[in-house]
């Protein structure tokens, strides 16, 4: 059995929304597909978000699509597809989040209810935030169970 050392690079640190272990410079959790808060540093030194830097932050105009992970988007325009013509307000209200940026301030939660719930997760996720989306999956959770319930005693 090998032992792996891992340079000061690559230490593991807690993704902030499911608590995997992931590597420092991470900027998506391989777990549950969150962007990481912290971005990796920049040749400079500073990292993307930092207000000090002077670099032009040329990311932020093209690379919107990172906001969310791979399969966050796949789920969108799937859910999109098979709901068309509505559906494709999921994948329209991702698409404005990530490119004015305030796709980032979404917590995993929050982005994959407004995906899995449509319009209903759209609207809670804009008006109650995480609170809403924990509203919604217990809600769907109760539907859920009462309706194994009724099956189980039919």
């Amino acid at each position: 059995m090998s032992t792996q050392n891992v340079s000061d690079e690559e230490d593991l640190v807690h993704c902030y929304e499911c608590g995997a272990e992931i590597r420092r410079s991470a900027e998506i959790c391989k777990e549950c597909g969150v962007r990481q808060q912290s971005a990796p540093p920049s040749s400079s030194g500073h990292t993307v978000d930092d207000p000090t830097s002077t670099e032009p932050d040329e990311t932020q105009s093209t690379d919107f699509l990172a906001e969310y992970s791979i399969l966050q988007w796949i789920v969108a325009a799937i859910v999109g597809l098979v709901t068309f013509p509505v559906g494709l307000l999921v994948p329209a209200y991702l698409f404005y989040k990530a490119s004015n940026g305030s796709g980032k301030e979404q917590s995993g939660l929050e982005s994959w209810t407004a995906i899995l719930f449509g319009i209903l997760g759209i609207i809670g996720v804009e008006i109650g935030g995480k609170t809403a989306a924990k509203v919604l999956w217990g809600l769907f959770s109760l539907l859920i169970a009462v309706s194994v319930a009724i099956i189980v005693a039919g």
